[in-house]
């Protein structure tokens, strides 16, 4: 697992950017070749310098002293361009990975979004893009940078004593066993702190978002949210806490027997100087040297005993989400090739049930009905009956759990997703307020059309549009300005003209709107879905009188499904929402 996880990874920063891969890479072998230059100038200078103490020649010394110099300057110059290429590509790299998750959760069915594993794994795979490149750098820079360093080091500590590389490996053992238990402990660590860390941003974002933050504080959430948000933080904080405990013994154990091991060495040299079976540069070298070489010995074994096993388990759960969701995706592919679908002419649903993840009864309960071409619709019920359920299925963004939804007398799941969502225009009651101009929070990702923009603007009900400066940021955040509820209503019906789609489905979209406008605004939709197909959930029955049919839902069963007349007739449940309104809207 190990070695296929280190060669996904690798594999992922090398096609993140590969001239800049090859290019940071190549430098950092160079920086690795330079550092041996000033340990092997400097016993030459030493022994040097030695000898014209006992000679009284100090013929060469200078060009030796020029030679370190220049080793020492060129390292720091190979050093810099290191430095700048390991943050130009660090951008790039974090870049493209992070691409790689938009895409797979773009691309994950709607169902997976009312999975709390789900977006705990989404969480992680982005900590494990960052963590993706710190792994492989430090394999890197083992391989190109520590490595050819300490191999000349190793070569004069053996110089010195055979014994002493061996001595100093057996010595490194201590560090290996510390790291592979810090591996363990934080694997679960990890898995506890995503899933807290979620929940705080959640609770963070409703006290403090720039757009609940009024209503938190005027209504007093804010204890309550800020509370929850203690709890998960104090929680977090007492298990790293508790981590990190552990992982300080484990280092100090760890550290004090590399300076056992670095004095015994240290102690050797002096001893070896002394009788005469090295140099004092070779000593110069080595004591200069030491420290440097334990450092490297520790990434060496870091990597070895997955000590940077923090970054190796987010590695893993970066690589989870891209796998899960391209599993899921292969899977469908070999059941049925995606077929493209032409103009729908008929929506059917034959016995279709429909349960949310971990729900302990279904939110749609055997549903049947036909809705042909050009047909307006509308969906009643109480709160909670599963009308917004509805509007998801017929959308196709999530799948029914039993039975079946056929378009053109096709199921629904073999047709492509692209094509589907393109048949469709929506106005949803919590539709999004982008902070951008007017007219991009209308185009949106629709072509930019001056003709059809403009013609949009000018449709009887949306004038008020007009009056806003087609280039006004709609957003106090970026300086710009904010709309009432009734003036964003109205860039949603017109964002949703602009696509217009072949069906139109409303769902509370006159939610935000003064009833005194509520009849304007239904003449409104009635236009603008003239010759389309149209399905729109409401509470008002005033809305629903004016469809050509009618259903009824309840508890997710459909009690009724007929025009105003028939349902008068046939239909108790429509009966008795009718009559709750009747005071309101018969005239």
């Amino acid at each position: 697992m190990k070695q296929i996880t280190i060669w996904k990874a690798f594999k992922e920063l090398f096609t993140a950017s590969k001239t800049m891969f090859l290019l940071s890479y190549g430098f950092t072998l160079l920086q690795g070749l330079s550092r041996v230059l000033p340990v092997v100038t400097m016993q030459l200078l030493f022994d040097q310098i030695s000898a014209f103490t006992q000679m009284g020649s100090h013929t060469g010394i200078l060009w030796y002293l020029l030679a370190f110099a220049g080793a020492r300057i060129l390292c720091h110059v190979i050093d810099f361009a290191v430095n700048y290429l390991y943050e130009t590509y660090n951008l790039l790299a974090g870049y493209g990975m992070k691409g790689n998750v938009n895409r797979k959760v773009y691309a994950a069915k709607g169902i997976e979004f009312e999975k709390t594993d789900f977006l705990e794994k989404v969480n992680k795979a982005y900590r494990g893009t960052k963590s993706i490149r710190k792994f492989i750098d430090t394999w890197m820079l083992i391989l190109l940078l520590y490595f050819p360093e300490m191999i000349v080091i190793l070569l004069y500590l053996y110089r010195a004593n055979p014994y002493l590389p061996l001595v100093f490996i057996l010595l490194l053992l201590p560090s290996a066993i510390a790291l592979k238990l810090q591996e363990k402990e934080f694997s679960v660590q990890e898995e506890n702190v995503a899933n807290l860390q979620r929940k705080i941003d959640i609770y963070d974002k409703s006290a403090f978002g720039i757009r609940s933050i009024i209503e938190t504080k005027i209504v007093g959430y804010e204890r309550l949210l800020v509370g929850k948000a203690k709890k998960c933080i104090d929680d977090k904080a007492d298990q790293e806490y508790r981590y990190q405990k552990k992982k300080n013994n484990l280092e100090n154990v760890e550290k004090l027997m590399i300076d056992l091991g670095h004095i015994g060495i240290f102690g050797v040299l002096v001893w070896c100087t002394y009788g005469k079976m090295i140099s004092i540069g070779v000593f110069a070298a080595l004591v200069t040297s030491l420290d440097e070489l334990f450092e490297m010995a520790e990434d060496i074994l870091s990597v070895i005993a997955e000590g940077v096993s923090e970054e190796l388990e987010k590695i893993r759960n970066y690589f989870r989400i891209i796998e899960d969701i391209r599993s899921e995706q292969m899977d469908s592919g070999k059941e049925t090739k995606e077929q493209e679908l032409s103009a729908i002419s008929s929506i059917d649903f034959e016995q279709v049930s429909f349960r949310y993840p971990n729900a302990s009864q279904n939110a749609l309960e055997n549903i049947s009905f036909h809705i042909g071409r050009g047909e307006h619709i509308a969906i009643v019920g109480e709160n909670g009956s599963g009308k917004s359920t509805m509007i998801k299925l017929l959308g196709g963004i999530y799948d029914c759990s039993d039975g079946c939804i056929k378009i053109n007398q096709k199921d629904s799941r073999i047709c492509s997703k692209a094509s589907l969502y393109r048949k469709f225009t929506a106005v949803f009651q919590n539709f999004g307020k982008y902070a951008m101009t007017v007219d991009e929070n209308i185009q949106l990702a629709e072509k930019n059309d001056a003709d059809k923009l403009a013609c949009v603007k000018n449709l009887k009900g949306l004038e008020s549009i007009q009056e806003l400066s087609g280039s006004s940021i709609l957003s106090r955040e970026f300086g710009g300005t904010d709309l009432s509820g009734g003036q964003w209503q109205r860039i949603a019906i017109a964002r949703a003209r602009y696509r217009d789609g072949e069906i139109y489905l409303l769902d509370e979209p006159t939610s935000a709107i003064d009833p005194n406008e509520e009849k304007r605004l239904y003449d409104l939709f009635r236009m603008i879905t003239e010759g389309k197909t149209s399905v729109i959930v409401t509470h008002r029955m005033s809305a629903a009188r004016l469809a050509e049919k009618i259903m009824v839902l309840k508890a997710g069963r459909l009690y009724g499904y007929g025009t105003h007349e028939e349902l008068l007739s046939d239909c108790e449940e429509y009966r008795r929402l009718w009559s709750s309104q009747a005071d309101i809207y018969v005239k």
